[in-house]
């Protein structure tokens, strides 16, 4: 029975050994392919190291108002930290607008081992707070200015609130400039009131609500008033629904227009 059984039993096969072969065409292209990139990475290499010469020279073309020369140098050669083709030109540019009153960098490699360097200061445009600085963008660039520059405007308010305030500032100026009226400071409380000085000194008070309308009311009904009689006035309020008060230096102030304005209208009704 066994050796039936043995008869039976088929003899294993055995496995060929299957070898992949690449087409000689794709090997070719292969090796082709890696000895060019060797080569490149090589010549890559022998350029740096013929090319990447020290940097032996900087030009710095700056206005020199508020930055020196001395801080600009300093600032740019410790930024330095490669040869003419390896170094880092953004890390200069970062390096110098680190500065305070530095606003815009550009940096570029002058053949064959030169730095030419172009800086633009910041503009400032008003004041914030009691010691910071805006620029004609609005943007706070300096928080503690070491010297206060009093001929310009002066803008207060919420430290989170630096471009509101400084939009609302450019949005009243040249209206009121159109209306032969300066524009002094601009201030926004914390619970959100507007309050704006003159050129002439005359605060003007515009409150939390209605804002645009207040002013459109300002400029088109109070402004001639305030025009007329600019030193006499203390302050102007616009927080009433349809006009507004005078603050009078002087009680006598007020009486004089009230009765130069009963007298012009006497006049005008005469005339009819």
């Amino acid at each position: 029975m066994a050796a039936k059984q043995a008869r039976r039993r088929k003899p294993r096969r055995k496995t060929p050994n299957v070898v992949l072969q690449l087409p000689r065409r794709a090997v070719r292209v292969m090796t082709t392919a890696v000895i060019v990139a060797v080569t490149l990475t090589a010549a890559g290499a022998l350029t740096r190291a013929a090319f990447d010469v020290p940097i032996t020279g900087l030009t710095i073309d700056a206005e020199y108002q508020r930055v020196s020369s001395l801080q600009l140098t300093e600032a740019a050669s410790d930024a330095i930290d490669g040869g003419f083709l390896t170094v880092r030109l953004d890390r200069i540019r970062e390096s110098i607008e680190a500065l305070e009153w530095v606003d815009t960098v550009s940096v570029r490699r002058v053949w064959p081992d030169q730095l030419h360097i172009v800086v633009l200061e910041q503009k400032p445009a008003a004041r914030w707070g009691d010691g910071g600085l805006l620029n004609t963008r609005g943007e706070l660039f300096v928080e503690s200015a070491r010297h206060q520059l009093e001929e310009l405007p002066r803008l207060a308010g919420p430290a989170n609130e630096v471009h509101t305030v400084a939009a609302q500032y450019l949005a009243l100026r040249g209206p009121l400039i159109e209306a032969g009226l300066g524009l002094s400071a601009v201030t926004l409380s914390e619970r959100g009131a507007w309050k704006v000085v003159l050129g002439n000194g005359i605060e003007v008070r515009l409150g939390r609500q209605q804002t645009d309308d207040r002013v459109d009311r300002f400029l088109t009904v109070a402004a001639p008033v305030v025009a007329r009689h600019e030193s006499r006035i203390r302050y102007v309020d616009m927080r009433y629904s349809n006009g507004f008060s005078i603050g009078w230096k002087k009680p006598e102030y007020r009486r004089d227009v009230h009765a130069e304005a009963a007298a012009r209208a006497a006049a005008l009704q005469g005339n009819r």
